[in-house]
């Protein structure tokens, strides 16, 4: 059974980890319908890329966005396994910012810039700018 018109997912999350945030993007990106996402509340670390995977990118005027420098899963290893997590949150960090390149129109620099070792707020207005949301819901005028 095919399902008719847009699917609508909104987002309000703290973020989460790097595997899993690029599984559900690509799962929005590969659905055979519009996927309108809607930011709420807060939209940080791994959510701002699965909120960057709908095709039409909505969010409330009050929502705040957080974008920072990657960590790992990995921290509690050995030595020997440095390199090697060096080398894998290399590929994460180049294939998120490819992403959000992709998906707003900024460039890749442009991402990583935003992602540097602290924390990096914006608001809705930032987030127009960046070409992160499209469009600001503002709710219906009361009468």
């Amino acid at each position: 059974m095919k399902r008719k018109g847009p699917l609508t997912v909104f987002v309000n999350c703290v973020g989460g980890l790097v595997d899993e945030g690029f599984q559900v993007a690509d799962t929005i990106r590969l659905l055979d319908r519009k996927v309108i996402t809607v930011a709420q509340g807060r939209v940080n670390s791994m959510a701002v890329l699965i909120f960057a995977a709908g095709d039409e990118r909505h969010a409330t005027p009050l929502t705040t966005f957080m974008t920072h420098e990657y960590s790992s899963q990995y921290d509690r290893q050995g030595i020997s396994q440095i390199g090697i997590r060096q080398e894998n949150l290399q590929l994460q960090l180049k294939l998120y910012a490819q992403f959000m390149a992709e998906r707003t129109g900024k460039t890749a620099a442009f991402w990583l810039e935003r992602m540097k070792p602290l924390n990096h707020y914006f608001d809705v207005e930032t987030a127009k700018k960046y070409g992160l949301v499209q469009k600001v819901v503002r709710g219906r005028k009361k009468s």
